[in-house]
């Protein structure tokens, strides 16, 4: 922005390591759990949409709940309401239950997980569709959600401060404290999913953090770190063996974290069926669509699925 000219306008950065002073803006512990709230209903109506889209009898029912709950919550948010305990857990099982209500066809398609970079694993821009491929494919995509990241950044801060003593204890026992409170609310999130008995939930971040750990050291957290392997095994072990590994091409922590662990996971995972595909302006649509199918082909055979 500097050599642009535009030096003058604030750039806000969401670190909690201070990394960027964020002039004119302050992140407050305040504002950072009113995020990760909003955080949470998002993750809940990906979830439910992508578990709902690939089977709806009518076309497009999901998505139209989608907008309207994102429309009522924009809403409430905005009048200062939805924010607490209490009204997220009433309001989280109520989309449960509106989802749920969807009149769908059998579940019988493939489950293919995305993992990835931030940006490329969850914006169509960045992975040319990836997830519309997957639905015209006959496959359900399964996206781990963002509050896993948000609480991997938060949690790389306490990592730092237990092993190498960086940043003040003040800002240690609030990240602690704001680990807490939010993961727990993922865990109400989850609860809330796996009474309907309709959907598969998520893994907590916990969980995944702990699945994580048994392939790469917490220590490794530049970029998505060991958050992108903890990810590929939670999916695993939520019964989702066949996963894109989404990474912008030369992207070393991807490179590293992502594809360089396939070989350790498969080591402990036989039945995984993972596939890493670069995401790159000069990469060719066609050489990732042809890679893609090749994983869902050898799904279908695992899982005696007809084309």
């Amino acid at each position: 922005m500097l050599r642009a000219g535009y030096d003058y306008i604030p750039c806000v950065s969401l670190n909690f390591s201070g990394l960027e002073s964020n002039p004119g803006f302050k992140i407050t512990p305040k504002m950072i759990y009113e995020m990760a709230n909003a955080v949470i209903y998002g993750d809940l109506l990906m979830c439910l949409h992508n578990q709902t889209r690939p089977y709806e009898v009518e076309e497009g029912a999901s998505q139209k709940l989608v907008d309207e709950y994102t429309k009522r919550l924009g809403k409430a948010f905005g009048n200062g309401v939805a924010m607490g305990l209490k009204d997220m857990k009433k309001n989280m099982a109520e989309i449960v239950e509106a989802f749920a209500k969807i009149p769908v066809k059998e579940k019988n398609k493939v489950r293919v997980g995305i993992v990835g970079e931030i940006y490329v694993k969850f914006a169509p821009l960045g992975n040319n569709n990836l997830e519309a491929f997957l639905l015209k494919e006959n496959a359900e995509p399964v996206v781990p959600g963002l509050l896993d990241f948000l609480l991997y950044t938060i949690d790389a801060g306490i990592v730092d401060h237990e092993r190498y003593g960086l940043g003040s204890s003040s800002r240690f026992v609030i990240s602690k404290g704001l680990l807490k409170l939010i993961a727990g609310i993922q865990e109400d999130m989850i609860k809330a999913i796996e009474k309907s008995g309709c959907f598969h939930a998520p893994s907590s971040f916990y969980r995944t953090r702990e699945l994580g750990g048994k392939i790469i050291d917490h220590g490794v957290k530049m970029g998505e770190g060991w958050l992108l392997t903890g990810e590929m095994m939670a999916l695993i072990d939520e019964g989702v063996n066949n996963i894109v590994c989404t990474q912008p091409f030369g992207c070393l922590p991807n490179h590293v974290c992502g594809r360089g662990m396939m070989r350790r996971i498969k080591a402990e995972h036989p039945d995984a069926n993972i596939v890493a595909i670069d995401y790159d302006a000069s990469a060719t649509s066609v050489n990732q669509e042809n890679r893609l199918k090749l994983m869902l082909s050898t799904a279908r055979k695992l899982q005696n699925i007809p084309v």
